[in-house]
């Protein structure tokens, strides 16, 4: 029983999580405290100077979670292999709700 109410809870967190990708993208989201961050992820091929350094330096400051992944894992995350350019964030949406949340409030 418990084990079944822990997989609820966390299909529930990840139904709230948003992958983002592209380096502006990410910096930008890593410069702004008012958006949860769950993880950052880069491709373990990226160079770390330029744009990669300032995603390293801003996840270290807020704390963040860091993982390496090859390329191919790193596009499977992001969903665009061709523009992610070796970065993308997982990002928690504080107001999504899914389908079922949304027809109980149509059903009040």
């Amino acid at each position: 029983m418990q084990d079944s109410q822990e997989y609820k809870d966390k299909k529930a967190f990840f139904e709230k999580v948003i992958t983002l990708y592209g380096r502006n993208v990410v910096i930008e989201i890593l410069q702004d405290d008012t958006i949860e961050v769950h993880k950052l992820h880069l491709a373990d091929s990226n160079k770390r100077d330029g744009a990669v350094s300032t995603i390293l330096s801003l996840a270290s400051k807020r704390d963040i979670e860091v993982s390496y992944h090859d390329k191919k894992a790193l596009s499977r995350i992001s969903k665009n292999a061709k523009q992610d350019q070796g970065v993308a964030i997982d990002i928690i949406s504080q107001s999504y709700q899914n389908v079922r949340e949304i027809k109980k409030l149509d059903s009040i």
